[in-house]
């Protein structure tokens, strides 16, 4: 409950309980309307042109905070994975919250 990004949901919907699903189409929605505002879209581009912008914009990815839903994002030319870590989290169950597990979880390389 104290994530950002979930107190944001939870204002947006009125509801608290999210199926994961949900939280995954957010970030996706996130990362397109910050890829659209980092490219500078207009309503005079055509499609091809802002297609272009939008990916200018999302390679200007670095360590964007995504309201503690994911690990920060970065896009580069030559990768739009975004993230490659997680965030883990244990469950309270005394106080019917889940708490975030501290550290840096990435792959091995």
């Amino acid at each position: 409950p104290n994530v950002p990004g979930i107190k944001m949901i939870r204002e947006f919907t009125g509801k608290s309980d999210h199926l994961s699903q949900f939280i995954a189409g957010w970030v996706g929605s996130m990362v397109l309307a910050k890829g659209i505002e980092k490219g500078g879209i207009t309503s005079g581009m055509s499609v091809s042109e802002a297609r272009k912008a939008i990916i200018g914009g999302l390679e200007k990815f670095r360590n964007e905070n995504m309201d503690g839903l994911t690990g920060p994002m970065t896009f580069t030319k030559t990768d739009h994975i975004g993230t490659k870590g997680f965030k883990l989290y244990r469950a309270d169950w005394k106080l019917g919250e889940f708490i975030e597990v501290q550290g840096g979880f990435l792959p091995v390389k």
